[in-house]
This record gives C-alpha cells, sequence and structure tokens, in this order.
C-alpha cells in the first residue's frame, strides 16, 4: 500500500458513501502511507502509534479467522491432487497453485467469517454497543463480499 494507491481508494470509497447518503468513521493506523486527508463523507480517525495490535478489530483474530479457512482450503486442494498423482508432493502441488485459485480461496474464506466473530473481535478492542457492531459487521462484509465479485 502507497498513499496514492490510498488516496485513491479513499476518494472512491468517499464517492461511494456520498451516493448513497451516509458518513462513516473509519479507523486507520499511522502508518506514513495513510494520508491525512479531508473527506465529505468519511472521517479518518488515527490510531495513536504503537496501538494497532491492541486497538485494530483485523488484529484481534479477523485476519487469523479467515487465513485459517484459507489455509483449510488449500489443504483440501493438496490431499485432493495428492490422491489423484500420487508421484507429486505436497509442496511440488502448492507451487501450482495460480493467482486466481488463490483469490477465490481468499474471497470464499472471507465470506465464511462469521459476524460473531467480527462483532468479537471488535468488542475486544473496546467497541461494545453488540447490536450496532453485529448489525454493521454483517453488513459490512456483504457489501464488501458483493463489491468484491462485482469488481471481477
Amino acid at each position: 500500500m502507497n498513499t496514492g494507491l490510498l488516496e485513491w481508494w479513499l476518494q472512491r470509497f468517499n464517492r461511494k458513501m456520498r451516493r448513497q447518503g451516509r458518513k462513516v468513521l473509519l479507523f486507520v493506523d499511522n502508518a506514513p502511507s495513510h494520508p491525512a486527508t479531508q473527506l465529505s463523507n468519511v472521517k479518518l480517525v488515527f490510531l495513536p502509534a504503537n496501538t494497532t495490535s491492541k486497538l485494530q478489530p483485523m488484529d484481534q483474530g479477523i485476519i487469523q479467522t479467515m487465513k485459517l479457512k484459507y489455509r483449510k482450503r488449500q489443504l483440501q486442494h493438496v490431499i485432493s491432487a495428492m490422491e489423484k498423482d500420487t508421484s507429486k508432493c505436497g509442496s511440488q502441488l502448492l507451487k501450482e497453485i495460480n493467482i486466481l485459485q488463490a483469490i477465490y480461496w481468499i474471497h470464499n474464506a472471507w465470506k465464511h467469517v462469521e459476524a460473531s466473530t467480527i462483532q468479537k473481535c471488535f468488542a475486544k478492542c473496546g467497541f461494545k454497543d453488540s447490536e450496532v457492531a453485529i448489525s454493521a459487521a454483517r453488513a459490512n462484509k456483504a457489501r464488501c463480499v458483493t463489491s468484491l465479485a462485482s469488481e471481477h
């Protein structure tokens, strides 16, 4: 991620929120590539230095859950391929996985991260309004999956 790419994404996201008549708060870490930009419908709130691992919900289990689901799919693929072709070992088969397969598996892994996992991770970071968090998590997850699918 670099500043230019993030600014492009933020501008695009801001236009989308404006069209939907929504105002959103976006928590970001204080990485040098994260610009302090003013937007009409998106407000950036920067996490204090050296607190990302404690305050960022993605670091509290969401990424780990998604990675576990991805790795499970990857392992299923390797086992299935080894059963079909016994001359290849697992490490050879892993090298044969193409980017498109990996993208599909990541997409599928994200779709299967439960809203309750996201809610618990937000709560662990101090976001306590459970009903709002679970509703937002479900809505966000649905939008992310739909957005990812429509972009490809």
